[in-house]
C-alpha cells in the first residue's frame, strides 16, 4: 500500500471499542487478517471493503485515507466505480456486490446469507478445513464464436472467495445450503455440548 493511501481500518475499531477478534467475527474474516489490514500490508477485496463500509456505517472516503489523491491505487472495482459512478448510484451499488456476506449467530446455530446472483448451483463450491468453511464461485466468461460489436461491455467473468472462521464447533454433517434467487443460504448446527458421563460407583463393605 503506498504511504499517501491508508486504510483506517484501526481507527474506526477502535472508535467502537472493538477488538480485532470482535471485528474479525463480525467481517467473517481471521484475526490475522484484520492485523494485516490494520499494518498495511495490503488493501481489502472489493467485497469486504464494501462490508467494511456497511459495517461502520461510513463513505469509502472516511474508511480509505488520500483516496481521492491515490486512487489509481485503489482494487480495479473500486477504482472504476469511483471514478464512474455518481455518489447517489455509489450508495445504491454497495447493498448486493457479488460475495457479500452476512452472519447471523444463535445458540445453536449460524445462518451465512451470500449474495451470488448469476450462480448455478454447480458453480459454488462450500469446504472445510479445520473450524473455517470456505466459500467460492466462479462464472466464466462466455466464448462467442463470431465477432459482435458492443455498445457496452460489462458482463465478465465473474468470482469471489470468503472464508468463515467458527468460534464454536461445528457439525458438519449437518450443514445444509441452498441457492434461490441470486441469494446462497448456509445453515449452519453448532455441536450440541458433550453430555457429562456418570459414573456410578459401587459402595463396598
Amino acid at each position: 500500500m503506498s504511504a499517501e493511501l491508508r486504510l483506517l481500518l484501526r481507527d474506526l475499531r477502535l472508535a467502537q471499542e472493538l477488538s480485532q477478534d470482535e471485528l474479525a467475527r463480525q467481517l467473517g474474516i481471521s484475526r490475522q487478517s484484520i492485523i494485516s489490514l490494520e499494518q498495511g500490508a495490503y488493501l481489502p477485496s472489493f467485497p469486504l471493503l464494501i462490508n467494511m463500509i456497511q459495517f461502520f456505517n461510513c463513505d469509502l472516503e472516511e474508511l480509505v485515507e488520500g483516496l481521492r489523491a491515490d486512487i489509481e491505487q485503489l482494487p480495479s472495482e473500486v477504482n472504476s466505480t469511483q471514478k464512474f459512478l455518481g455518489r447517489a448510484e455509489w450508495q445504491e451499488s454497495v447493498g448486493s456486490p457479488t460475495g457479500a456476506i452476512n452472519i447471523r449467530e444463535t445458540e445453536t446455530n449460524y445462518e451465512i446469507i451470500v449474495q451470488a446472483p448469476g450462480f448455478k448451483e454447480n458453480k459454488l463450491n462450500l469446504e472445510f478445513s479445520g473450524d473455517t468453511l470456505t466459500i467460492s464461485g466462479e462464472i466464466p466468461a462466455v466464448r462467442e464464436e463470431l465477432p459482435k460489436v458492443y455498445i457496452r461491455h460489462e458482463w465478465e467473468a465473474s468470482s469471489f472467495s470468503r472464508s468463515i472462521r467458527f468460534a464454536s464447533p461445528i457439525d458438519e454433517s449437518e450443514v445444509e445450503a441452498k441457492l434461490a434467487d441470486g441469494t446462497l443460504t448456509i445453515h449452519v448446527p453448532k455441536m450440541p455440548p458433550a453430555k457429562q458421563k456418570v459414573t456410578k460407583i459401587e459402595v463396598k463393605k
